[in-house]
């Protein structure tokens, strides 16, 4: 992460319709991360939708499989992945102990998959996963616009030896 963005607030959005989950992850960041964040908490995949349809300043997003208005993980997780940013980063947050719903929910996208039990016990398990997922984001984002800028430098030599394009010496004459 740059030094600008370390200083920066990670702005999360928690989607969890318990309000004691809710204040379990409020708690443990507030207590433990090391990082500056904001915390925004909304109780339905519905306002979900609709807060990511407002905004576009949410870093990670901290999902609930259970929510009230879907109709299981899958579609839990489909649906916020429709909503959001294809940057934003999602960690499952779960009372399920099921390692091949974890998996799944991993090969489809997911970051991470953090059982709620693991944040009562031990709440830097959370604010790790959200530090580690956040800087992966941001890795792979440097590491995509550096190979689109080699791509695009590999065009303009090609184009350039082929006679396609202006060159310094065609401007001249």
């Amino acid at each position: 992460m740059s030094e600008e963005n370390k200083n920066k607030a990670l702005n999360i959005l928690l989607v969890e319709d318990s309000e004691t989950d809710a204040y379990t992850v409020q708690r443990a960041l507030g207590k433990y991360m090391n990082h500056p964040c904001t915390l925004q908490h909304v109780e339905s995949m519905k306002d979900a939708e609709q807060y990511l349809q407002k905004t576009k300043q949410v870093d990670i997003i901290l999902l609930d499989l259970g929510l009230p208005d879907t109709s299981g993980g899958k579609d839990t997780y489909e649906r916020i992945n429709n909503a959001k940013d294809e940057n934003v980063p999602v960690i499952i947050l779960t009372s399920v102990h099921d390692h091949d719903l974890a998996v799944g929910m991993v090969e489809s996208g997911a970051e991470d998959f953090v059982r709620k039990s693991s944040v009562s016990a031990d709440p830097e398990v959370l604010c790790d996963a959200i530090e580690f997922s956040v800087r992966r984001h941001h890795n792979l984002e440097e590491l995509k616009e550096e190979t689109d800028a080699l791509l695009n430098e590999k065009d303009n030599v090609i184009n350039w030896m082929a006679g396609n394009g202006n060159t310094r010496n065609d401007k001249s004459e």
